[in-house]
């Protein structure tokens, strides 16, 4: 971490994290020592302010089963809620109720509202199956979701070959490995593809935000112009030059009484992926007026909510297979926190 960050980190007031459903309890534990140590102050989170922003109906924290024992043997659990810090944080629970992007579908928010709390009921999963499709020829440019890598890779790789167009590979190139005899498997640790294939033509996606705004992570594109050095994508009309950026894997590190960042991995690619199919875990956070789906093979928590609730309306949305209710999971950890706040918001209330 370098001067500048540590500054800023010491004047701000209020910390917001986003995404909490994500966030792992041993995560939230190294961002209250980090703020203690920074600031001098031995208060949760160093006597800041913290706001907490999420869903925690969506996907859960990614943990290896190597690390399940651990978080479990700590903190009782791997959410965020499960850290001391957060219960030593006099947090406040609110729960925000004005929905926006599915505000012109009231019937499908009302849907989505029940697969996330796991009250959906048979003619709910009814209506959904109205919106089987046959995957024709007419959804290839509309962005289908799966719960595994292997699915989502095996369509984009159909896509790309139904191209007629000479195929560019960009390597992706690692720039430093502090631990040179460590075994790279670069898709494990960032969210770019290794080896990049794109064609003129090629549906791709944005994983980061640019500075200039032209394009967010998550933001659709088509590759107007290829060659071995040069990539351009075409968004709403505007034809932009996309250049390689520098993706890194950092380790915290004690130094002089306070606790640092550093790069241990920093690796240069393009910061686009083909977008004909995506994990459900990449589409969260993004919104598409239609989507192509399949939550037949959906393994995790969370995972059929966050994938249909990526869609605008119903009529937006097409589905592959048959949405059963042995699919619909939802976590009883995550379930029995969000009553017990709400039960103890109504009974302050009173």
């Amino acid at each position: 971490m370098n001067s500048e960050k540590k500054i800023v980190l010491k004047m701000i007031d209020l910390l917001v994290i986003d995404e909490v459903s994500m966030v792992r309890a041993d995560v939230l534990e190294k961002v209250s020592k980090i703020l203690q140590v920074l600031n001098e102050n031995e208060d949760i989170f160093g006597g800041k302010q913290v706001v907490l922003f999420g869903d925690l109906f969506q996907l859960p924290p990614i943990v290896k089963s190597s690390e399940m024992k651990f978080l479990y043997d700590m903190f009782g659990g791997s959410y965020f809620f499960n850290s001391k810090s957060y219960n030593k944080g006099n947090f406040y629970y609110i729960e925000l109720s004005i929905n926006h992007r599915q505000k012109n579908d009231q019937t499908f928010f009302e849907i989505l509202n029940r697969i996330r709390d796991s009250s959906v009921t048979d003619e709910d999963i009814s209506i959904l199956n109205n919106r089987l499709t046959n995957n024709d020829i007419n959804l290839r440019r509309i962005v289908k979701l799966y719960p595994t890598k292997a699915k989502a890779e095996k369509v984009n790789i159909e896509e790309l070959n139904r191209i007629k167009a000479k195929e560019y590979t960009y390597l992706a190139e690692v720039v430093k490995n502090k631990y040179k005899d460590q075994t790279l498997n670069l898709e494990n640790d960032f969210i770019f593809t290794e080896r990049l294939k794109l064609k003129l033509g090629s549906l791709v996606m944005f994983i980061s935000n640019d500075f200039t705004k032209r394009w967010a992570n998550g933001t659709l594109g088509i590759v107007s112009f290829i060659s071995e050095e040069e990539i351009k994508v075409t968004v709403d009309g505007y034809e932009w030059n996309i250049r390689r950026e520098l993706f890194k894997k950092m380790e915290a590190v004690y130094k002089n009484g306070r606790i640092e960042y550093e790069p241990i991995l920093v690796v240069s690619q393009f910061p686009i992926i083909l977008a004909y199919a995506l994990t459900i875990h990449k589409s969260q956070g993004n919104t598409y007026q239609q989507i192509v789906c399949d939550v037949t093979d959906s393994f995790a928590t969370g995972q059929v909510y966050v994938a249909l609730s990526r869609c605008s309306s119903l009529d937006g949305l097409h589905l592959i297979k048959p949405i059963t209710r042995d699919s619909i999971r939802v976590d009883l950890a995550v379930r029995n926190f969000c009553r017990e706040q709400r039960n103890f918001i109504e009974n302050i209330d009173k």
